[in-house]
């Protein structure tokens, strides 16, 4: 590594490679890269139970604490909309909702409005 200064310092680090893909695996990969791929696995969608206890320990770990009924409201909107459940989308839907906070300059806050704005900007098809 060179800093700005000209200096060279190492670095010692460890490389590995992830890769993750919503295709078939038939489709990105063939038997003989497979072989070589030590670990691989399996994410399937989540429940909705498992979903919305995602929703609720993010939600707290970065110090918010949501309404009660908030991750089943947002179940219900999938569920109304006929969503498929990922994983990464509670976390997202929070930091869409932070950043709208953000920008409206208040405090982080989780509730239905903010979390509706999220929703349409997250979601939105055009």
């Amino acid at each position: 590594l060179t800093l700005c200064t000209g200096q060279k310092i190492e670095v010692p680090f460890r490389l590995m490679l992830l890769v993750a893909t919503n295709l078939q695996v038939a489709q990105v990969a063939d038997p003989a890269f497979l072989r070589r791929a030590g670990y691989r696995l399996f994410l399937d969608k989540p429940a909705p139970d498992a979903w919305e206890s995602i929703f609720t320990r993010y939600a707290r770990s970065i110090g918010l604490e949501p309404e009660p009924s908030l991750g089943r409201y947002l179940l219900a909107r999938y569920a109304a909309e006929r969503r498929e459940l990922r994983a990464s989308e509670a976390c997202d839907l929070i930091e869409r909702a932070r950043e709208i906070c953000r920008l409206h300059q208040r405090p982080s806050t989780l509730d239905a409005e903010t979390l509706n704005t999220a929703w349409h900007a997250y979601f939105s098809q055009s």
